[in-house]
């Protein structure tokens, strides 16, 4: 269970951080 737990985090993680990049990108372009 922590195992699966640990490996979902890490995604949800690397979808945020791309996410965050993206609007940050965005932002810094205007």
């Amino acid at each position: 269970e922590s195992s699966d737990e640990d490996t979902s985090n890490s995604d949800n993680e690397d979808e945020e951080y791309a996410m965050a990049v993206k609007e940050f990108k965005n932002f810094f372009k205007r």
